[in-house]
């Protein structure tokens, strides 16, 4: 295990570590998608879907491990940052095998050819496993999931300890702009640019970091061969509800449009953890995040404005 003291951290972004050889699986997805965009260089390849025209692409079943195995040996990787998820609390409900299948058993598989082959797994998960409960919770905190989508990435979580306690396990919980432009950030945004009214959650807490900033610590932590679990989180709870605020002020537009509501007065609350209030110490002592929320929110504005005018 490799353990950093706190004048050791990083602020890091592109090029001031040495990088694995490293495949990011699910790179057409919201996180997979950033790492492409960022113009990552030539030890990085990126399993995405055959339409999509990306350098470093590899386009191949990560279900047949035996042609996984083949990228792994040709292209001499070292490590796996697993991004592949079914993420939509409702489809999971509506399709708990393939959560299951997705997000429990496609992790267990890679991790199991990651051993075989003596390469590192960094495999991404969710605050959505912890318990609700009071407080700041850290990687210690007992986990309780309420919904099929925790209960399915707890489960790929201990499929992937099981394997190897030498592998990454990174709980995260991000924000930015969507590729399917679904994303918290998306719909706060588009509500308001369209002057519609958006209800904002003032009983739900969490900890979201900036994509970039996400992006940035698990390519270190692939770097550094981290052990075990890791959160990836912000220095800042913040309700949904004051999130929507601060995308309102930061467009310079009424905050009006974001009426506060209770998640735990309508159904939707039983599926959700209403405290994911993070402690992001561990990752402090290794990464230093270079973009508070705000500064995220302002990166996002300015990336939707770019790509809604091309």
């Amino acid at each position: 295990m490799v353990n950093f003291g706190a004048n050791q951290a990083v602020n890091w972004s592109k090029s001031n570590v040495m990088i694995s050889k490293t495949i990011v699986l699910g790179a057409s997805g919201f996180l997979g998608s950033h790492f492409v965009q960022n113009e990552y260089p030539e030890n990085y390849q990126f399993r995405i879907k055959p339409k999509a025209s990306v350098p470093n692409h590899l386009i191949f079943d990560p279900w047949n491990t035996d042609e996984l195995e083949k990228v792994i040996v040709d292209n001499g990787l070292e490590s796996i940052i697993n991004c592949i998820a079914l993420a939509n609390i409702e489809n999971c409900e509506s399709n708990e095998a393939k959560a299951f299948e997705i997000n429990s058993e496609l992790p267990r598989r890679l991790a199991e050819l990651c051993r075989r082959r003596s390469i590192h797994l960094v495999h991404i998960s969710t605050d959505a496993v912890l318990k609700d409960t009071v407080g700041l919770l850290d990687e210690n905190s007992r986990t309780n999931p309420k919904s099929v989508y925790g209960k399915s990435k707890l489960l790929g979580e201990e499929q992937v300890l099981k394997t190897s306690s030498l592998f990454t396990v990174a709980r995260v919980n991000f924000f930015g702009v969507s590729p399917r432009r679904d994303s918290l950030f998306d719909f706060f945004y588009d509500s308001l640019k369209q002057e519609s009214v958006a209800f904002g959650f003032s009983d739900v807490f969490f900890s979201p970091l900036y994509v970039k900033d996400t992006i940035y610590a698990l390519r270190y932590l692939a770097s550094i061969k981290q052990a075990g679990i890791i959160h990836l989180a912000s220095s800042t709870p913040i309700s949904k509800y004051e999130f929507g605020l601060k995308v309102a002020e930061l467009l310079g537009l009424s905050t009006e449009l974001i009426v506060e509501t209770r998640a735990k007065d309508l159904p939707v609350g039983q599926l959700r953890s209403l405290n994911l209030s993070i402690n992001n110490q561990k990752m402090l002592q290794i990464y230093q995040p270079q973009f508070s929320i705000e500064e995220g929110i302002l990166q996002s504005i300015k990336q939707r404005k770019s790509e809604d005018r091309d």
